[in-house]
């Protein structure tokens, strides 16, 4: 009896697993990502509040073995959505506020950036207003031109939601990048060095509503939040939003027993790359989770349950603005958002990559599912998550 019980469910599960379109079309998907190349892939989806979790490649490429739920990627530029969720959080208590003034989130010595026109106008030399370079045969009229910001215009301030839209007019990265490692730029730009640019630059524009990717800018905004809590950015990360959501497995700084769970990373021809490393730029980019822990954080995205976090994250998620006139992109707190189908279904989403990794995380808020991508090589997730997403959505139909 019990063997045709055995049989009976193995029958079934076989026949259920086979049945699975989710895993055919992640299937398919990972393959064409591989490319037989070395890294690992995991791919989470979460449809109809079921959590499932597809993993690829290997390990190591000396060892087929795959990777599993506990295993650790850098997820890059997904660590801005955090801490625009840390500053959404912190508005809500009513401790920071979204629209207040960079400068005054700042150190009291440190002047914050604004904008503001300078007039420029010739010096008066005298009577002589020629320039003798000592030789008589080479005498220029020159005429010199100071410029001085203009006292009768009122400095344009920037903004803690500009930094997290990427509306500030800040550049993408600082002009004083010092460092020997040409793979990794960031890696030991400190603090100092952050306030060293703040003090020689000058926003050239007026502060408007173009969106101008800045990593500088969460940067800043890292700085900000922990100036204004008195605490290092990763304790405030930890406390409000990685512990309320259970993901303890995630982390900027790896201790000695996460170092090991650490995948070897890859670039995008596949050699094995160095772990990254950052300093003032860890609220940008220096984020490492688990498979476990970013389903998590995929599930409270999309959760049908409201609470403190829940509410946070929902904030995030409302467009701000349009990423360019003629793209239907646009921008949240810490996220994109773009058209799934042509019946104004919308996903919201956020990638990264580092040196070795790269990530995607995307979801349909009001059907309430969504995936990510966790990938062990610098190849962009982009296009498989983004399409994963719509093939959901058309085969549900």
């Amino acid at each position: 009896m019990r063997y045709y019980l055995s049989c009976i469910i193995f029958f079934v599960c076989s026949a259920l697993f086979a049945q699975d379109p989710v895993k055919s079309l992640v299937d398919k998907l990972a393959d064409s990502y591989l490319e037989n190349g070395n890294g690992a892939l995991v791919i989470g989806v979460k449809t109809n509040g079921v959590s499932r979790i597809y993993y690829y490649g290997k390990k190591a490429s000396d060892k087929n073995v795959l990777p599993d739920s506990s295993d650790i990627f850098e997820i890059g530029g997904i660590t801005e959505t955090f801490t625009s969720i840390v500053l959404a959080d912190k508005a809500m208590k009513g401790e920071m506020r979204i629209d207040g003034r960079l400068q005054d989130y700042l150190d009291a010595n440190v002047p914050a950036v604004v904008y503001q026109p300078f007039i420029c106008q010739p010096v008066d030399l005298g009577a002589d207003p020629d320039y003798n370079s000592g030789d008589d045969y080479l005498r220029v009229k020159f005429k010199p031109i100071m410029c001085l910001p203009d006292s009768s215009y009122e400095p344009q301030p920037v903004l803690l939601c500009y930094l997290a839209s990427h509306t500030s007019g800040i550049p993408d990265l600082p002009n004083n990048l010092h460092s020997k490692i040409s793979d990794q730029p960031l890696s030991n730009y400190s603090k100092d060095d952050l306030y060293a640019f703040l003090k020689d630059y000058h926003i050239e524009n007026p502060i408007g509503f173009d969106y101008r990717h800045s990593q500088l800018g969460i940067a800043l905004l890292g700085q900000a939040i922990s100036v204004r809590m008195q605490k290092e950015y990763e304790t405030i990360l930890t406390e409000c939003i990685l512990d309320s959501l259970g993901m303890g497995s995630s982390t900027i700084s790896l201790s000695d027993e996460q170092k090991l769970k650490l995948l070897q990373g890859h670039n995008k021809k596949g050699v094995k790359a160095a772990a990254s490393s950052f300093k003032a730029f860890a609220p940008v980019l220096g984020l490492h989770s688990t498979p476990e822990d970013m389903m998590k954080f995929l599930s409270a995205n999309i959760s049908i349950s409201k609470d403190h976090i829940s509410n946070v994250l929902d904030y995030t998620h409302n467009p701000r603005l349009k990423a360019k006139a003629n793209d239907d992109t646009e921008i949240a707190l810490g996220w994109k958002i773009n058209s799934v189908n042509d019946q104004g279904m919308k996903m919201v989403w956020q990638s990264g990559m580092t040196n070795g990794f790269a990530a995607f995380v995307g979801f349909v808020e009001t059907s309430h599912f969504g995936v990510f991508v966790l990938s062990s090589k610098a190849k962009s997730t982009d296009i498989l998550g983004r399409e994963l997403i719509k093939q959901i959505v058309a085969n549900s139909n």
